[in-house]
């Protein structure tokens, strides 16, 4: 039986290796912007959203003709402003998405892609401390959205994307003081980049 076992994990594993060797592996860096919010519990008035920057890379690897695996590492600005305060947080993010796409023309791949991201606060910086809103140092999300890819040359794709993240836990520090008992992120990314084939 666990020789039968092992035959077995050493074929899957053959088998993967072989699937992972043949698959399309792609280097992208992409930059743009997060306009991005927060849905606060209670909601104080005239909240406002900010527009920041969004950069980062990612790995694409490819699963089949159609899907794709693409984890990532980004910088995102995030943050909120309200009767003359504003606060702007820096997160370093991890995604790992899945990507779909769908041929339109033999250069031309328009393309959906979702998945877990998981956040890491990095640094924040406020206008004044007064009306400041501790998070913790984590939020995770859901990144769902679409793009387009062109296929410029066998080995460059240039890309545009539009992308919604859900955030999915309360960001509120309950360990502090703070006017709001609940916050959950929001933000629409718009990116454009290129990625090339390894």
């Amino acid at each position: 039986m666990v020789h039968r076992a092992l035959r077995v994990g050493l074929v899957v594993g053959i088998l993967l290796h072989a699937t992972m060797a043949q698959a399309e592996v792609r280097l992208g860096l992409g930059l743009g912007m997060n306009s991005s919010w927060y849905s606060v519990s209670p909601e104080p008035p005239s909240l406002d959203g900010k527009t920041g920057v969004i950069a980062g890379g990612f790995l694409e690897v490819g699963l089949s003709e159609m899907f794709a695996l693409q984890p990532g590492l980004r910088y995102t600005q995030k943050g909120f402003a309200y009767t003359g305060f504003n606060q702007t947080e820096h997160y370093v993010e991890v995604p790992l998405l899945v990507k779909a796409q769908f041929r339109a023309t033999p250069k031309v791949f328009p393309y959906v892609i979702a998945g877990p991201n998981l956040g890491y606060e990095a640094a924040v910086y406020f206008s004044n401390y007064l009306g400041a809103v501790l998070f913790n140092d984590l939020d995770v999300a859901l990144d769902m959205g679409a793009g387009v890819t062109f296929k410029i040359s066998p080995k460059l794709d240039v890309f545009f994307q539009g992308c919604f993240s859900l955030g999915l836990i309360n960001v509120i520090d309950t360990s502090s003081e703070n006017d709001v008992s609940e916050a959950r992120s929001r933000g629409i990314q718009v990116t454009g980049g290129v990625s090339i084939r390894l």
